[in-house]
């Protein structure tokens, strides 16, 4: 109660929220829950965090009441909240929830990620120069494959074919 109530606090929060005004079409099983343009591209994420905490919360509260080590006013500890947190697994709108104990975060195999090609567009007569996003790849299910709307992407040389991952050595060895 004591946080809500500072000003310093609650202007800390609100700088910390990301922008609600961005426009991105993505990709996710949620779609048809959250919509297929949500107005942020954490909209998904938060909604399955505060399912992933309600989810806990019922949880605990039931193997709560199954024990003897109930409290009296009938919440769960919050070592038993956690401990149920860490144990959630569901589908959600951003897909399978997994959260990993060792870290009590979500497993990273479970999240959903994708890569987007940031290309140029040809100059402008003024010499300027504007980018386009072309949707390539999405990692879905422990999965990375090309998006249906996708294209190959575009590495740095302006090839599509994957670079190794170690550049050949140049020798520097100037010493004669």
């Amino acid at each position: 109660a004591e946080a809500t109530s500072s000003s310093e606090f609650v202007r800390y929060v609100m700088e910390s929220i990301p922008p609600m005004d961005l426009e991105v079409i993505t990709e996710y099983p949620g779609a048809p829950l959250l919509g297929t343009r949500p107005k942020s591209i954490w909209a998904s994420y938060a909604y399955d965090a505060t399912i992933a905490y309600g989810l806990a919360a019922c949880n605990a509260s039931t193997t709560m009441a199954n024990s003897n080590d109930a409290p009296n006013n009938g919440f769960p500890p919050g070592s038993a909240l956690y401990d149920a947190f860490l144990h959630a697994t569901f589908q959600g709108a951003s897909g399978t929830v997994v959260i990993d104990p060792a870290t009590g975060t979500r497993d990273y195999r479970s999240a959903i990620f994708t890569i987007d090609n940031v290309l140029a567009n040809s100059p402008e007569e003024s010499g300027r120069v504007t980018f386009r996003i072309e949707p390539s790849m999405v990692y879905t299910n422990s999965v990375w494959e090309k998006r249906e709307d996708g294209r190959d992407f575009v590495y740095s040389d302006g090839t599509t074919q994957q670079p190794s991952s170690v550049p050949p050595m140049e020798d520097h060895n100037y010493n004669l």
